[in-house]
């Protein structure tokens, strides 16, 4: 792949998958291979931006809560000019997680239609935007998870259904990562590769 800054190329990737499938891992791969051709930037999810306003992901968030976390979220999205913007928490899981929360339905319109306003502000940006769909992942129970597995599997399941509307195209992806001498070895990063290089050889 040539560096995009050359080619007048911008891609946008985001990942979606419920809570602990490892975006964030997958992110950070991909982003240290990115590197070499052209410049970098990461957004991670609405819940690392706000810890320190100690708002975090649990079942039994509220809607003040959560606008916070997705508008911090929409901030650091629309001010990204990398020629590679990776995001670890495409907005779509926004509108699962508070569909699992049983948010009102007057919420749920307005932040479909958020998430659609922002990703068509980013496509005028010149951005390409390509979307990864990530497989659940089994976790062993751990009191470090912030919810629940059953909550966790709502949310897939509503993931799923959004998915298959259509509004966004998604590519899905196998695999996960592991560890090799303490490093984060991620197996999908070759798959957004390949993705990537045959849709700039799309545009040409």
């Amino acid at each position: 792949m040539e560096r995009l800054t050359e080619s007048g190329g911008k891609f946008l990737i985001s990942f979606l998958g419920t809570f602990s499938t490892g975006k964030t891992t997958l992110v950070k791969a991909l982003g240290r291979e990115l590197k070499r051709y052209g410049t970098v930037e990461m957004v991670f999810g609405g819940t690392r931006l706000v810890r320190h306003h100690g708002i975090k992901i649990s079942e039994k968030a509220r809607i003040p809560d959560q606008s916070v976390l997705t508008l911090c979220t929409i901030e650091k999205l629309l001010g990204s000019c990398a020629d590679f913007v990776l995001v670890d928490e495409h907005l779509l899981l926004h509108v699962a997680y508070c569909t699992a929360l049983g948010f009102e339905s007057w919420f749920l319109k307005r932040l479909w239609g958020l998430v659609e306003g922002v990703y068509s502000a980013l496509d005028a940006k010149g951005y390409s935007v390509l979307n990864f769909l990530l497989p659940l992942i089994p976790l062993q129970r751990s009191k470090y998870r912030s919810v629940s597995r059953k909550f966790r599997l709502k949310v897939q399941e509503n993931l799923e259904r959004l998915v298959l509307l259509d509004r966004f195209r998604f590519y899905r992806i196998s695999g996960y990562s592991v560890k090799e001498r303490g490093t984060a070895v991620d197996d999908r990063v070759g798959q957004v590769l390949s993705v990537i290089l045959s849709h700039q050889v799309g545009r040409r």
